[in-house]
C-alpha cells in the first residue's frame, strides 16, 4: 500500500476495464475448475501435483484472487449504490441456493433412484443451505450495502475487517447439536467441518480489494507499482504456503477439516500479500504477449458467474457417474486435468450462449 501511495495522484486518473484483474480472476476459475474436479473424482492424494492443484491452485490462486477482485469491482461499477448492491447480494445468495439444488441435490437423487438405494433427507436438506462462496459473495454484497447506506470511510471498513477476522478464529468450532443449523451458522463463521467461505474470515479479501481499489484508482504509474509489488509479493506470499504447508500450520492445518476455509488473519495478510503480487504477474503477462492470446481468459472473465455455476453443475452430475456409477476413482492427474479443461472448455461456450441468447429473451420478455 506505501509503494502505491507514492505512484498516485490526487486524481482518478485510472479508470476503464483493469485487465490484470480480469486475466487473473479467468485464471481463478480455470484454477477452481481443476481442484474442484480433482475433488469429485476423489483423485486428491499425497502426491505432489494433486496437492498443489488442492491446496495452492485451488486454494489462494483461486478463492481470494477472486474475493479480492470482487472488492476492488464495487469500487469500479458505475453502480455503487446501496440499493444497487443490496439487490446484488440478494440475487447472489438466491442463485447460491439454486446451485445447491442443482449440483447436490438432483444428483443426490439421480445417485439414489439409480442405485436403488434409501435417500438420506437430512444430509441433502443440510447441503441444500450450506454457504459457499456465491452465498458469501451475497453476504458481503449485504455489507458493503449498509456500508455505502451510513457511508463508512475506509478506515471504518479496515477495523471492521479485521475484527471479523480475529471473531471467526474464535468463534471456530462453536456450534449446535442440529446438521442444518450447522450450515446456517457456517454462513459467518466455521461451525462444522462442511463450513466453506464463513462471512466473518473471508470479508478481509472483499474489503482490501475495496480500498485497494480506492487507491488504485488514482494509481498513476501501475508498471512502477508492479516493480516493486510483484517480486514482494510473490515472495512473501508464496514463501508463507510453502512455509505453512510444510509445517502444517494454520491454513494448512492437517488436524481440521478445509482449514483453508478458515483463515487467519496471519494467513490472510500473507495471502493478501500474494494476490497483489499474483496481479502485477497478471500485469506483466499482459505486457509481454499480444492482448488477443488472452481473449479467451477475458469471455471467462466477462461470464465468470455463469461459467462458475454451469462447471458446477456439470461437475454435480459427472462426479456421481464416476464415483458412483463407474466406480471410477484416484484418477491419475494428467486425466482430471483432461476431464478439468473439457468441463472449462463446455462451460465457457454455454455460459456465452446464455449471456448473448438466453439471457436477452429472458429480460426482454
Amino acid at each position: 500500500m506505501t509503494t502505491l501511495k507514492h505512484c498516485s495522484t490526487n486524481e482518478k486518473i485510472n479508470t476503464g476495464r483493469q485487465l490484470e484483474f480480469d486475466l487473473a480472476k479467468a485464471l481463478a476459475i480455470v484454477f477452481m475448475a481443476w481442484v474442484h474436479t480433482l475433488e469429485e473424482t476423489e483423485s486428491v492424494s499425497e502426491a505432489l501435483m494433486p496437492t498443489l492443484i488442492e491446496k495452492v491452485f485451488g486454494g489462494p490462486f483461486a478463492a481470494p484472487v477472486f474475493m479480492v477482485a470482487l472488492g476492488i469491482g464495487l469500487v469500479y461499477t458505475k453502480h455503487a449504490t446501496a440499493s444497487h448492491f443490496a439487490k446484488r447480494g440478494i440475487e447472489l445468495l438466491i442463485i447460491g441456493f439454486l446451485l445447491n439444488v442443482v449440483r447436490f441435490v438432483l444428483p443426490a437423487v439421480w445417485k439414489a433412484v439409480g442405485l436403488s438405494q434409501d435417500f438420506d433427507y437430512e444430509s441433502e436438506i443440510a447441503w441444500l443451505v450450506s454457504v459457499d462462496i456465491l452465498q458469501f459473495a451475497g453476504l458481503a454484497f449485504l455489507y458493503f450495502a449498509l456500508a455505502a447506506k451510513y457511508r463508512f470511510s475506509p478506515t471504518v471498513l479496515a477495523i471492521v475487517a479485521v475484527v471479523c477476522s480475529l471473531l471467526g478464529m474464535a468463534l471456530q468450532g462453536m456450534s449446535i447439536d442440529n446438521h442444518i443449523g450447522k450450515q446456517f451458522l457456517g454462513y459467518f463463521w466455521a461451525a462444522s467441518d462442511e463450513t466453506f467461505f464463513p462471512f466473518l474470515n473471508w470479508l478481509i479479501f472483499p474489503t482490501f480489494g475495496y480500498l485497494f481499489g480506492l487507491l488504485w484508482q488514482k494509481c498513476a504509474d501501475k508498471d512502477r507499482f508492479y516493480r516493486y509489488a510483484t517480486p514482494i509479493g510473490m515472495i512473501l506470499g508464496v514463501g508463507y504456503m510453502a512455509f505453512a504447508l510444510n509445517a502444517e500450520w494454520g491454513m494448512y492445518n492437517s488436524e481440521i477439516t478445509n482449514s483453508h476455509y478458515y483463515m487467519n488473519l496471519l494467513d490472510a495478510s500473507f495471502i493478501l500479500m500474494f494476490v497483489v503480487g499474483w496481479f502485477g504477474v497478471c500485469h506483466w503477462l499482459l505486457r509481454i504477449l499480444p492482448q488477443k492470446v488472452f481473449l479467451p481468459m477475458f469471455n471467462l472473465s466477462r461470464n465468470i458467474n455463469q461459467v462458475y455455476c454451469i462447471h458446477w453443475i456439470i461437475l454435480g452430475f459427472f462426479g456421481v457417474w464416476f464415483r458412483d456409477f463407474l466406480h471410477k476413482t484416484e484418477l491419475p492427474v494428467w486425466e482430471v486435468s483432461v476431464y478439468a479443461a473439457l468441463i472449462l472448455l463446455v462451460s465457457g461456450i454455454l455460459a456465452e450462449i446464455y449471456v448473448r441468447h438466453i439471457k436477452k429473451m429472458i429480460f426482454k420478455s
